[in-house]
């Protein structure tokens, strides 16, 4: 009779533990599936990458860009320069500027505003361009 007792239970716990290792299983099986298909798709996005960066390369050759900037727009070679940076941008030793600046009541007045050096070092320190 005590054996009857235990043997419901176990044989129950039994197939509890079968449907949870079947669920487990499923679910791996599942998550590989998914996994080969992300590998996938990653090897399929790299090969694409790869040929778009030989299509840009080719594209953007500077003999390329230069007769297509001759043919299509009228540029010519000798004319273009290359800046490597701002320090390499003319500057004026002296300018002037004037603006229009509105006074608090309303009434416009102007504003003269001069640069005596385009020399950065002339100015105080914690100044912006005031010498």
């Amino acid at each position: 009779m005590l054996a009857r007792f235990l043997a419901a239970p176990l044989a129950l716990s039994m197939c509890v533990s079968t449907l949870a290792l079947y669920n487990i299983s499923e679910r791996d099986r599942v998550a590989d599936l998914t996994l080969f298909r992300v590998e996938r798709q990653i090897g399929e996005d790299e090969a694409a990458l790869k040929d778009m960066q030989t299509k840009y390369t080719q594209l953007s050759r500077s003999d390329r860009i230069q007769e297509i900037a001759e043919a299509d727009l009228g540029m010519k070679g000798d004319s273009t320069v290359q800046l490597a940076s701002f320090e390499q941008l003319p500057r004026r030793e002296s300018e002037t500027q004037v603006r229009e600046v509105s006074a608090p009541a309303g009434a416009p007045m102007l504003v003269k505003i001069s640069a005596r050096t385009a020399d950065p070092s002339a100015t105080k320190p914690g100044t912006i361009g005031v010498p």
